[in-house]
């Protein structure tokens, strides 16, 4: 997941860039209030991807921990004749 929303992260130079052109210098306003919002959905959205990022490293490394306790029979499931 964390890779799809640094995906959604991206701006677009290439639309902000001739956005002028293609909408006149009277939508300059409008362009300024994209910019906002479009800094806005960056910054969450790598907020998001953090997050998962963050929560996947925790539970690979709980994974990785679980099965060297396993391995070692501290857990004692792993081939307990119990």
């Amino acid at each position: 997941m964390a890779d799809a929303y640094r995906a959604g992260a991206r701006d677009d130079p290439e639309w902000e860039g001739g956005f002028l052109e293609r909408a006149g210098y009277g939508a300059s306003a409008l362009l300024d209030k994209n910019k906002a919002k479009a800094q806005s959905r960056i910054q969450l959205m790598n907020g998001y991807a953090d997050t998962h990022q963050g929560a996947r490293n925790v539970s690979h490394s709980g994974a990785t921990t679980f099965e060297g306790s396993d391995t070692d029979g501290a857990g004692g499931v792993r081939g307990s004749d119990a």
